[in-house]
């Protein structure tokens, strides 16, 4: 495929994601509802994404963007309209109305964590199902590329993507309609605790809220699909990270699948009880998904070097780190500087550490090796190849 034949691809597909997103009618996912959806947020748009507004009426908040731009593809942070900020076409204006006590008044109960659960699951099926709308297009490149020596693979290795990726979705789309039946028979009464997590064996996923004692200047609704190492059954499993600020304080839940919360339990444990950890899961996150928004001083104030290196972390989905790691460079320096002064009891070593955060850039091998090595990893969804 040449040059003009590829840019051709990308325009037919960014068209086909942008009528799926935005113009396509779409039906409300509330069960058994077949009413046209509206664009609503899957983050509160009053509670959280309006206090990082700098902007006045203007009302920006900058996110990341992926443009496409023959011979070479990008990874930009630009402007997002809060409007448009975290919005899918989920449910239709009567179903998107289960929301409005979170988009009123925020967390204040554990039936309103397992609303935000519902809400976020529903966002990332509706993300997920984008890739329907791609296949058709990516389909067209393989058969045009098929010979009498190719065709047989080429067929399987689109087959098999069509059917992990549609497991993905299946197991994905169970879990969040078994949320609802749990959400079903909760009621208002039962406040949250400050930090608190769900692990009664009759629900669908592993839950865990806290409400943090400060504003951490980004909204994220981030989705992340792995599999464990030396994982033989070929499942993929997810973990889902919101992280909801409110003025003065950020309202974090952490979405997993049963089988990570056993065999993480003790350091998911770790991570939660820890201000500094929770602020480099919230980073980790950042550069493996490009589902956030962010108060547009903090990404401003930071150099020219650290931002060319968020950029190309994110372009690579922060390959190389671990999931549940922490990020290498400081996103947020202020915010990181004050959890570091109040933390009596936080080791030398750590703090030292947390500053080299800070004051020294991480060491990268060069953009065009890890592009190199990460480009496979862009046609999983759409070509596995046969074992």
């Amino acid at each position: 495929m040449n040059q003009t034949e590829k840019y051709k691809l990308d325009t037919a597909v960014d068209k086909a994601i942008q009528r799926y997103m935005v113009k396509q009618k779409s039906i409300c996912m509330y069960p058994d509802c077949e009413v046209e959806a509206i664009n609503s947020h899957s983050i509160s748009e009053k509670q959280s994404l309006e206090t990082l507004n700098e902007q006045g009426e203007i009302r920006n908040l900058l996110a990341p963007k992926s443009r496409k731009a023959y011979p070479n593809k990008s990874m930009l942070i630009e402007d997002c309209g809060i409007p448009h900020a975290s919005t899918f076409k989920g449910f239709c204006k009567l179903h998107d109305e289960m929301f409005a006590r979170l988009d009123k008044s925020g967390i204040k109960s554990d039936k309103d964590i397992f609303r935000q659960v519902f809400r976020s699951l529903s966002y990332h099926v509706f993300r997920e199902k984008v890739i329907e709308v791609i296949r058709p297009k990516f389909k067209e490149k393989l058969d045009k590329e098929k010979d009498e020596d190719t065709h047989v693979e080429l067929d399987l290795g689109y087959s098999n993507a069509v059917e992990q990726t549609n497991t993905r979705i299946e197991k994905l789309d169970k879990q969040r309609l078994e949320v609802k039946k749990i959400l079903d028979i909760m009621d208002d009464k039962k406040y949250t605790y400050i930090l608190t997590d769900f692990t009664h064996p009759d629900f669908p996923v592993y839950v865990m809220y806290k409400k943090l004692g400060f504003q951490v200047p980004v909204a994220v609704n981030g989705k992340v699909s792995f599999r464990f190492r030396n994982n033989s059954e070929g499942v993929d499993h997810n973990i889902i990270l919101n992280c909801m600020p409110a003025e003065h304080t950020t309202d974090l839940i952490i979405i997993t699948d049963k089988e990570l919360h056993t065999q993480h339990s003790d350091y998911l444990a770790a991570i939660i009880n820890d201000d500094i950890y929770i602020l480099n899961l919230i980073e980790r996150f950042m550069v493996m998904n490009d589902e956030w928004w962010i108060k547009p001083s903090i990404y401003n104030n930071l150099s020219e070097e650290r931002k060319q290196i968020l950029i190309e972390d994110l372009y690579c989905y922060g390959e190389g780190f671990e999931i549940l790691g922490s990020y290498d460079m400081s996103i947020f320096d202020e915010l990181r500087l004050q959890l570091i002064d109040v933390m009596d009891d936080l080791a030398e070593h750590r703090r030292l550490h947390e500053l080299k955060k800070i004051n020294e850039l991480p060491v990268r091998e060069s953009f065009e090796k890890r592009q190199k090595r990460i480009q496979p990893k862009f046609l999983q969804p759409f070509f596995i190849p046969p074992a």
